[in-house]
């Protein structure tokens, strides 16, 4: 639905800016249309259109084709039925676009059917609504019902359309209207909307609505609750906070989410009110225009700005803080303490002072290189010591440089193991309130992970050598025994080994091959198998973090492929399960595994999950919906025969007869899902040349030369970022033999052949005769 913008931009006061989405956004240079845009639909293969001054912008996921109007007018309004028409409404002007025989998009003006009293009369075509087997076209002061070749005029006034349950509607100020018996007819409900101007109204559930109105108060109307309490308020605190913003347009998002537009800056709220995402206004060149804001098939919202197109990836659990949320420097570490939650990072230690936002916790200012839960207290190695942290309080308790990590004594709460870059371990501990620091002799290895065991012996990892277990004296002032363990002990190699301990204080290793844990008895290191059975071999794992149901949240590499986040996930039967999908969207490339100093660092909570990513903050949230397994489109864009473009646009299922001069075929193929499209990967296969599917790969284009004479059959499909494989599109044709290999050149290679034959038979006999 669309109509006009309404709202009055009045006092300003915006609304806190809360986790961010992940934004894909589409400037003027890329698209290549004018800088305004007023509309969008999609069609069954997914592809998008968008009504552009310069005509209609068709975008398949990889590439941005303008289809002008004949007279160069610009395109208001938009919308594609099942045919793959496009239906356009423009000033004094609507009709549709459709593909011809070859797949060109022609124009057809529906002026002509309409009765000629009535031409002159139509106006700006705002809004287009394709319902059951018409096509309705609203101008402000009617509505044009066009259906079976003919058009009826309604003689109505409305603001735009929305459907709902197999109804339709046209959105008036004093209501709603529905479509029935040939005419729009207001329906009982409209009585309790006496008093409120409507602004935007959109879809909430199947049997609600969300409604704005003149005072920018969000209610929520249902037609079938009893009467008296058909509107309620949709918050009242949101009410209060939405007041006098410059409210664009209102959406309800397919995760029970509500999209809140204005004019630089976009919020997510939830059921009862509560901000939960932002598109901050940093993100955004110049203002959100009024033109659309279109959810799509995917679940992600789009909209535009100024020369830009925005898509907002609404439908993923993964979302992100960063500098607009208070965060400065590159994060080092994650902390949390009761409901208190800290980032560590090179400019010094953030607190999460409100839902949406961090503040620098003063005197903290330096590296921050990790948090430690011991004996109920949080500490903080920091570049310069060791520091308490009680809520917003900061209590130092020990000066030194370059602090890397610390180690509990699980039985004397008043000692602690220091580890430092360069000067080796330092036993710290509290003496009549004052904790005071002493040098532990025989190890000075640079010291970063380090945990206690079972047993009291010391457990030091070192990236690039190995793992090292110590041994203290009474007094705790010398190592009198220090094993080292490589490669020649079971560790899967030298390189990024990380001493980690679970909750039930069992000793792990994360390395190049998975998780591994120390055999007593055999007294070296093994792989833990009921990691190995979900993880398989080869994963790299680099940090990781345990919920307190007993799941493992990690950053990994899979060698030759990508660094990425992912999960153990605890099973009823105490097994494992892998769960990659959710963090595809944050994988980056890696060629080999190397020593990973600065990994991502994860804390979990029970409802989310913090990756410490560069400057930004990642959240993943387990608990939102996701719509990974939803079918998608792929569709053959174009196909070129040598030299000529003989297809555009092709349609799932045809056929095509080319003659043998014309048997070198390159195919162009596209899917229409737009959530990261550079990381789509497309297979395909030829039947009747090869029996077999391609590899996996990024091209979007297959060749093939010299073909024999015989019918083919090409399919492909595409793999998206999440790994779901799309439909099969198959394009079918036929190759003729050459003129020499054809039944009528066998026919003429007989007829000649007895010809030659008969004559030389018959110049035979003569000869014989003549002789």
């Amino acid at each position: 639905m669309r109509f006009p913008l309404l709202v009055l931009f009045l006092f300003y006061q915006p609304i806190v800016i809360a986790q961010q989405l992940f934004v894909q956004p589409y400037p003027i240079e890329v698209y290549k249309g004018a800088n305004q845009n007023w509309d969008m639909a999609q069609d069954e293969q997914g592809v998008i259109y968008f009504a552009n001054n310069d005509g209609v912008l068709r975008y398949d996921g990889t590439s941005w084709d303008l289809i002008p109007l004949p007279d160069k007018n610009f395109v208001s309004s938009l919308a594609v039925d099942a045919e793959g028409k496009i239906y356009i409404g423009s000033t004094n002007e609507l009709g549709y676009l459709q593909k011809d025989s070859v797949g060109i998009y022609q124009y057809h003006s529906l002026m002509p059917q309409l009765p000629v009293e009535h031409r002159k009369n139509v106006k700006y075509i705002f809004d287009i609504q394709i319902f059951e087997n018409g096509v309705f076209f609203s101008d402000f002061e009617n509505v044009y019902l066009y259906s079976n070749g003919e058009f009826r005029i309604l003689n109505i006034k409305g603001f735009g359309f929305i459907t709902q349950q197999n109804q339709l509607y046209l959105v008036r100020e004093n209501g709603l209207y529905v479509y029935k018996n040939e005419s729009f007819q207001s329906m009982d409900f409209n009585k309790e909307l006496e008093g409120i101007t409507i602004y935007w109204i959109a879809e909430y559930t199947q049997n609600s609505f969300l409604i704005l109105d003149a005072e920018n108060k969000l209610w929520v109307l249902s037609p079938q609750a009893p009467p008296h309490s058909k509107l309620q308020p949709f918050s009242e605190n949101l009410n209060a906070r939405l007041k006098g913003l410059p409210i664009l347009r209102i959406t309800s998002m397919n995760n029970g989410t509500i999209a809140i537009v204005l004019k630089d800056e976009v919020h997510f709220v939830g059921k009862n009110g509560e901000t939960l995402y932002s598109v901050p206004k940093g993100l955004f060149e110049d203002d959100i225009r009024a033109g659309f804001v279109y959810k799509d098939t995917q679940h992600n919202l789009w909209l535009n700005a100024n020369s830009i197109i925005l898509q907002v990836t609404t439908s993923s659990p993964l979302s992100y803080y960063d500098k607009q949320n208070g965060i400065k420097g590159t994060i080092l570490s994650l902390g949390k303490k009761d409901q208190h939650q800290y980032i560590g990072t090179t400019y010094g230690i953030f607190y999460k002072e409100s839902k949406t936002s961090f503040k620098l916790l003063p005197g903290t200012e330096g590296l921050i290189w990790n948090f430690y839960n011991f004996n109920q207290k949080l500490y903080v190695s920091h570049s310069s010591g060791v520091l308490e942290l009680q809520g917003k309080k900061v209590i130092w308790l020990i000066n030194r440089h370059e602090v890397l990590s610390l180690c509990e004594f699980s039985k004397q709460p008043d000692r602690m193991i220091m580890g430092t870059y360069n000067t080796g371990l330092w036993l710290t501990e509290k003496k009549a309130g004052t904790w005071r620091k002493n040098k532990i002799k025989g190890f000075e290895e640079e010291t970063r992970f380090m945990q206690e065991d079972e047993e009291g012996n010391i457990w030091i990892s070192h990236y690039n050598k190995g793992i090292y277990k110590l041994r203290l004296n009474g007094q705790m002032d010398s190592v009198i025994s220090k094993i080292f363990y490589d490669r020649s002990n079971g560790l899967p190699s030298n390189l990024n080994n990380r001493i980690y301990r679970l909750k039930n204080r069992k000793i792990i290793v994360a390395t190049t091959d998975g998780l591994y844990s120390y055999n007593k008895i055999k007294d070296r290191f093994e792989p833990e198998e009921k990691y190995r059975q979900a993880l398989g071999k080869g994963f790299c794992i680099y940090t990781l973090t345990e919920t307190p149901n007993g799941d493992i949240y990690f950053w990994g590499a899979v060698p030759q492929n990508n660094e990425i986040a992912g999960a153990l996930i605890k099973q009823p039967d105490s097994t494992f399960k892998l769960l990659l999908t959710p963090f595809n969207k944050i994988a980056v490339p890696t060629h080999d595994l190397r020593v990973d100093v600065d990994a991502p660092i994860l804390i979990a909570g029970p409802e989310e999950i913090w990756i410490g990513y560069g400057k930004k903050l990642l959240n993943y949230n387990p608990t939102k919906k996701t719509f990974y397994d939803e079918p998608f489109q792929v569709s053959i864009k174009h196909i070129w025969a040598k030299d000529s473009l003989i297809f555009i646009n092709a349609k799932r299922q045809s056929e095509l007869h080319l003659p043998f001069a014309r048997n070198n075929l390159r195919l162009e193929f596209v899917s229409s899902f737009y959530e990261n499209p550079e990381k789509m990967m497309y297979q395909y296969q030829l039947k009747g040349f090869e029996n077999t599917w391609s590899t996996w790969a990024l091209s979007k284009e297959a060749f093939f030369t010299n073909l024999p004479e015989g019918s083919y059959t090409f399919s492909v499909r595409a793999k998206n970022l999440y790994g779901k494989i799309s439909e099969t599109v198959s394009f079918s044709f036929h190759i003729h033999p050459p003129w020499y290999r054809t039944w009528w050149a066998y026919s003429a290679y007989v007829i000649l052949f007895v010809l030659f034959f008969y004559l030389g038979l018959v110049l035979n006999t003569r000869r014989i005769r003549k002789q």
